[in-house]
């Protein structure tokens, strides 16, 4: 599903800069649902989405009860914290109340206003204000993803420069060789960094390097077991698919090493940490030695894709 949805290969980095929101799964492509449509293509499931631009609160309470009633629960965008991934299972109080499991939940800035379940569920009454879409998952729907439409999808989002979004509102973001550029500069300027800055915004700008982190570290990491898992599945292809792990599991390493240079997550400490002059200019070394090794994973990407 990493691989299918994109999810493997994206890195997104705004040009004027530092964006919190350039982590979003939403942010992968032009169409903001894309990443969805090909997740549940790939496991060979149709799905519903209710998006909340486009329907009223009657709408998703009765597109809730609806799934909840029939046995299954239901993914929801928000409820609880950024507007990510979370499971609705219940509800109470004929839908205004929902019960259900988020990776943010034990959050203290997140769990206002929460209360908790015997089970572990959060219990959110509020939920309305902060969900920004909630989808089903459908029956089988049959034929999944090419493996050649797939590997065409992942060189798309390697190489492609630009990503124009609407989610909302337009909103650009570098992508491919481009975005690892603007990320690696906006780290050097140490404007940026400099004593003056409020630690609120230092805070933030760790928060988006944190992020860019997870999306070539762990992205990468499952790209590279893919590719493995594709080259042994196909023999015809197995060398170049072997240098081509190799080349994605060397970008996910340089990630490793930055993250070994902060010790930190997205607290004071760490913000604090990649203030440091010395330690930003061994992450912009390590970012820039990520991006060559993804160049030469394109490379070999294109040459598997023209092999098939």
């Amino acid at each position: 599903i990493m691989a299918a949805s994109g999810a493997s290969f994206r890195l997104r980095w705004k040009e004027s800069g530092w964006d919190l929101a350039a982590v979003d799964i939403r942010n992968i492509y032009e169409n903001p649902v894309m990443p969805f449509i090909l997740s549940f293509k790939a496991v060979g499931r149709k799905f519903k989405i209710l998006e909340k631009g486009a329907s009223s609160k009657d709408d998703f309470i009765s597109f809730i009860k609806s799934e909840i009633d029939g046995g299954r629960p239901i993914i929801a965008l928000g409820v609880v914290g950024p507007p990510e991934a979370s499971i609705v299972t219940g509800y109470k109080d004929n839908g205004e109340t929902l019960l259900g499991w988020s990776l943010f939940q034990d959050n203290m800035e997140f769990a206002k206003g929460l209360t908790f379940d015997e089970s572990g569920y959060f219990i959110c009454s509020n939920w309305w204000e902060n969900t920004e879409a909630i989808m089903s998952i459908g029956e089988e729907a049959g034929a999944m993803v090419p493996v050649k439409e797939l590997l065409e999808n992942a060189l798309y989002l390697l190489t492609a420069e630009t990503i124009d979004v609407y989610n909302g509102k337009y909103c650009s973001y570098l992508g491919g060789q481009k975005a690892y550029s603007a990320w690696a500069d906006s780290m050097s300027d140490d404007g940026n960094f400099s004593k003056s800055t409020q630690l609120s915004l230092l805070i933030e700008r760790n928060m988006c390097f944190v992020d860019a982190t997870v999306m070539v570290g762990e992205g990468r990491f499952y790209a590279a077991e893919y590719i493995d898992r594709l080259g042994e599945e196909n023999p015809g292809i197995s060398k170049e698919c072997k240098k081509c792990a190799e080349y994605f599991r060397a970008a996910a390493d340089c990630i490793t090493k930055m993250q070994a240079l902060i010790k930190g997550d997205c607290g004071e400490e760490a913000a604090r940490k990649l203030a440091d002059k010395e330690a930003r200019t061994q992450i912009v070394s390590l970012i820039k030695e990520a991006q060559l090794h993804e160049a030469k994973a394109s490379d070999a990407l294109e040459t598997i894709i023209a092999k098939m």
